[in-house]
């Protein structure tokens, strides 16, 4: 049997880059061709790990998101995370097609990346995109008693209220 090349592309910390890390490996050693996409500032960790590698992130820019002392402010960290990522979006799309070279390929994406392996596959239907939570704890359901803003959401509020809010369960992605 043949495998597509797996492209396994994550961004962020040690914490997001040892579970894709493990999950190449694991790919890799069942004779699936596997490149992998990360910051640069992870490159060795992963050349040392045996796969392919190709930096997504530079070293300054993940330095200057993650130096961002907003990013862990509960009102402004996800505009903090994502300020500024126009160019990176069309740039992270670009790149997964150039390594995806034209055959077909599962791109194995972080949550961060699903877009723009999203729109790589909108200009070629051949990439698969999986999209794989690695941190159930961060899904949402409406049966999880969660936050509306500032005001919680009641327990007692009926599920279909509760999907009204904001509280519709996220899924990872698999395109047939």
């Amino acid at each position: 049997m043949s495998f597509p090349h797996f492209i396994v592309c994550t961004g962020g910390t040690k914490g997001d880059l040892y579970p894709y890390l493990r999950l190449a490996q694991s790919l890799a050693a069942k004779g699936v061709r596997v490149t992998m996409l990360a910051p640069e500032v992870h490159g060795e960790q992963v050349k040392a790990a045996g796969l392919a590698y190709e930096p997504n992130l530079s070293e300054a820019r993940y330095h200057e998101v993650l130096d961002n002392p907003l990013l862990f402010d509960p009102h402004q960290g996800l505009k903090a995370l994502f300020s500024g990522t126009d160019q990176e979006l069309l740039d992270a799309r670009a790149q997964l097609l150039r390594v995806a070279g034209g055959q077909p390929a599962v791109l194995l994406c972080h949550p961060f990346y699903l877009f723009a392996a999203g729109l790589a596959r909108a200009a070629a239907p051949e990439l698969r995109v999986v999209g794989a939570y690695l941190a159930p704890s961060n899904l949402r359901t409406v049966h999880d008693l969660h936050f509306m803003g500032p005001m919680p959401i009641a327990h007692w509020l009926p599920l279909a209220a509760r999907a009204c809010c904001g509280s519709r369960p996220m899924l990872a992605l698999w395109t047939p």
